[in-house]
């Protein structure tokens, strides 16, 4: 950890901004702040990890064991590390990416239906109460032979963005499909769903009413498990 990331003069960070491996030999422990003082870094050997010309981090060697200077060939040995490093880091980004987009409404940036199904048997296996809030945007088809299918989308993207806000930190929102989306409140009672209900409805009427100075309204229903059912046919039709 740097205090602070600025710090230019930091061994560290001038060595993930040169994208160039060093080799210091008595080096002054102090440079390195307070945070790292302890770790009395003298003879050691720094190299960026790149992918693309893109700096990821550094790594920094030491010599303890001895306390001899880092030689060259130690110094190609770490950048063949730092390299592999990077194809990792680079990797698991990928996988992160990817297991996101899997779990994602495209439109909305929303968790889709796949990831709602998942949640819901992931809380009723484990037997964790929560609330189910079901929503539908009212007339959908009609506001869309008015105002076109390009509005329609911006409008649900809007939807997604409303929902998103409603949820931080709160529960989760999903595009269930179509114009119908749900939300999942772990552990809150009806009665604490029921005032982020009507902030929901708030929020997309105005939005609507931003875009195309006509009033957008949603239906909105809710069921709490296990009081309203112990599956997710039973809670969703609660609702």
């Amino acid at each position: 950890v740097l205090d602070p990331l600025k710090d230019t003069e930091h061994p560290l960070i001038k060595c993930f901004l040169s994208q160039k491996p060093q080799l210091v030999s008595n080096g002054l422990a102090k440079d390195f702040g307070p945070l790292m003082e302890n770790l009395e870094f003298e003879n050691y050997a720094m190299v960026p990890i790149l992918n693309s010309g893109e700096g990821l981090g550094v790594i920094i060697v030491d010599n303890r064991f001895n306390e001899k200077p880092i030689s060259e060939e130690d110094l190609d040995t770490l950048m063949t590390f730092a390299h592999q490093s990077a194809l990792a880091l680079e990797n698991n980004r990928l996988y992160n990416e990817i297991s996101v987009l899997a779990i994602t409404d495209e439109l909305t940036k929303l968790y889709n239906h796949r990831h709602f199904k998942n949640q819901i048997e992931y809380y009723l296996k484990n037997q964790m109460a929560f609330t189910l809030m079901v929503i539908d945007v009212n007339n959908f088809k009609l506001f869309n032979e008015n105002f076109g299918h390009k509005m329609g989308d911006l409008v649900l993207s809007k939807v997604g963005e409303a929902l998103k806000r409603v949820a931080f930190k709160k529960g989760m929102a999903f595009r269930y499909g179509g114009d119908e989306f749900t939300m999942i409140f772990p552990g809150l009672s009806i009665d604490y769903a029921q005032p982020v209900a009507y902030d929901i409805q708030t929020q997309i009427k105005s939005e609507a009413k931003k875009l195309v100075n006509h009033s957008l309204t949603v239906s909105i229903g809710l069921s709490s498990y296990p009081l309203d059912g112990t599956d997710e046919t039973q809670l969703f039709i609660k609702a």
